[in-house]
């Protein structure tokens, strides 16, 4: 029990661990896939090679081209992207590219677009897939470009046609001399230092900017990226995007988590309280599994839990084994209480005469003759043995209505066993005027597990009872026969028969009363403790007669009863 909770639990933590690094890895992968995506498709300009690369179909191996997706997301950031080779400079394919755009680049062409000094409406950016042998170039509308391109000279008269333009975009110029002081400036407050926007890389800038060198001096143009869109930058949205995603996961996290308790207090906690009330039970002496089940599938065995499946059935058995010894216990209680009750009624009607000659005995006014006194003597004993015989078979009835009397079984010759209990009937001084005939019709020696004992008993009472309640000369006839499962003993006479109401109630105790002076008392406890001991043997007995009929009776026993 101990290896299956142990193995229960560590395959469970263990299979939560490996889900859980899934699904955190799969939550990245597709933060990841959206934020790029989503930064790729607000800002072309920030893709990289790998995803340029990604993008590109290759129909056979001297072909390419920009695929849908690619197309799309230069349409999207209103821009245009051509593919270069690298050795001859010819465009092998292009999307959304304006007229005025070359179609053809020599060496200084593409040197002069790497180091940004092609001085255009457009701005440039360019990737180096090496591993193909192709330079990506992309541009998109720039502001800056194109202001920058209207200042012509250093004069007044220069700065004032773009101030205006600057202003409805909330951009910015900066003109710096040979010493980088400023020389004029247009709403440079809070705008980047000129080494700062020099050195940001493409990613990190949040300003469209332009550069150009006029009569010795340092132009620089900024114009904010996402201006239509107010104060939010690309990589705000970006952190805001990924404050929200982590948000959404950690909520799904907390959700997990609540329903992950909720079935392990299910799986876990419900059965062990189940059984918690199980045992509160047993030791209250409620013999039974709680009323009402925890979890529905207690009842269904196929279903319970694997690992509480043995406790359950351990609880099963001991709630049966406890429900069979209370049981036990109270048919001990009750057998004690009926045989008192028996014995004291049996015993009442021999007392009363011991009794009575007993107070007849101590009066002092009548002197008794030694014939009188070996009478009542002889009473007395008659009495006394009477007495000592009722509650011997009081106790025998009671053991073998409890299954209180252990049979020693051995296997005897049942045909010779029979004849022998004849005989000895036979022999008995009271008995020696009967006739008795026992007649051997099987067709094959049966050997049967009896106990001999008792089952003498069962003839003796059988043939007595056939004596007494007969003619002075009766004649009885025992027969043995058998078929092939089973043998039978019949014992029939052609005495005086019985009545139906005698036949029903022939073997119940009791019965035609208990008086010991009555001749015919011998039909009351006898006859049960031989009904009793037929059945533990594993028999049957039944009776047929008529009045001035006779009466006969049938036992049948298994020939190969348990031992």
């Amino acid at each position: 029990m101990k290896r299956k909770l142990t193995r229960q639990f560590v395959s469970q933590h263990v299979t939560f661990l490996i889900v859980s690094l899934l699904l955190i890895t799969g939550f990245f992968v597709y933060l990841y896939q959206s934020l790029t995506k989503y930064e790729y498709d607000t800002d072309f300009t920030r893709a990289t090679e790998d995803y340029i690369v990604s993008n590109l179909e290759f129909p056979d191996k001297t072909e390419v081209q920009i695929n849908n997706r690619l197309e799309e997301n230069v349409k999207r950031n209103e821009g245009w992207l051509q593919l270069i080779d690298a050795n001859s400079g010819e465009v092998v394919d292009s999307v959304h590219t304006p007229s005025q755009i070359p179609n053809h680049y020599t060496v200084t062409d593409l040197i002069r677009i790497s180091k940004e000094e092609v001085h255009s409406d457009y701005e440039y950016v360019h990737w180096n897939l090496d591993n193909k042998q192709l330079v990506a170039l992309y541009g998109h509308p720039s502001i800056s470009h194109t202001l920058i391109n209207e200042v012509k000279n250093t004069q007044e008269q220069s700065f004032q046609n773009i101030q205006t333009k600057l202003n409805e975009v909330n951009g910015w110029f900066a003109l710096y001399d040979k010493s980088g002081q400023i020389q004029k400036a247009f709403n440079l407050s809070g705008t980047p230092q000129v080494l700062e926007v020099l050195s940001s890389s493409k990613s990190e800038k949040n300003f469209d900017t332009a550069t150009k060198i006029i009569q010795g001096h340092m132009l620089i143009i900024g114009v904010p990226i996402n201006h239509s869109n107010g104060s939010w930058t690309l990589d705000d949205k970006l952190g805001f995007s990924v404050i929200i995603n982590l948000g959404i996961f950690l909520l799904c996290v907390i959700l997990s988590l609540f329903l992950l308790s909720y079935w392990h207090a299910n799986k876990w906690g419900k059965p062990i309280i189940h059984m918690i009330d199980w045992i509160e039970n047993l030791s209250e002496g409620k013999l039974t599994p709680p009323s009402k089940p925890r979890f529905g599938y207690i009842n269904r065995r196929k279903r319970a839990p694997g690992v509480f499946r043995e406790i359950f059935e351990s609880l099963n058995l001991l709630t049966n084994e406890l429900d069979k010894s209370k049981k036990r216990d109270q048919e001990l209680i009750t057998m004690r209480e009926e045989w008192i009750s028996g014995l004291s009624h049996d015993l009442k009607t021999p007392l009363s005469s011991v009794m009575g000659y007993s107070l007849l005995l101590e009066n002092p006014d009548y002197e008794w003759s030694k014939e009188e006194l070996n009478g009542i003597g002889a009473t007395l004993k008659h009495k006394s043995e009477y007495m000592n015989e009722l509650i011997e078979d009081l106790s025998l009835t009671y053991k073998l209505k409890y299954n209180a009397l252990p049979l020693a079984k051995e296997k005897v010759d049942i045909a010779s066993f029979i004849q022998g209990c004849v005989v000895s009937f036979l022999n008995n001084p009271s008995f020696e005027s009967a006739h008795i005939d026992f007649l051997n019709q099987t067709n094959r020696r049966i050997n049967a597990p009896i106990d001999p004992k008792w089952f003498k008993r069962i003839m003796d009472n059988l043939l007595a009872n056939a004596v007494k309640y007969n003619y002075q000369d009766p004649y009885i006839a025992v027969k043995l026969v058998n078929d092939f499962q089973s043998f039978y003993i019949v014992i029939q006479d052609n005495g005086v028969g019985m009545d139906q109401e005698t036949i029903d109630n022939l073997f119940d105790r009791y019965y035609r009363g208990t008086a010991s002076t009555d001749s015919q008392n011998g039909s009351g406890l006898g006859l049960a403790i031989t009904k009793q001991l037929v059945e533990a043997h594993q028999g049957s007995i039944k009776v047929e007669s008529e009045q001035n009929e006779g009466t006969q009776i049938l036992m049948e026993f298994p020939i190969n009863m348990e031992e």
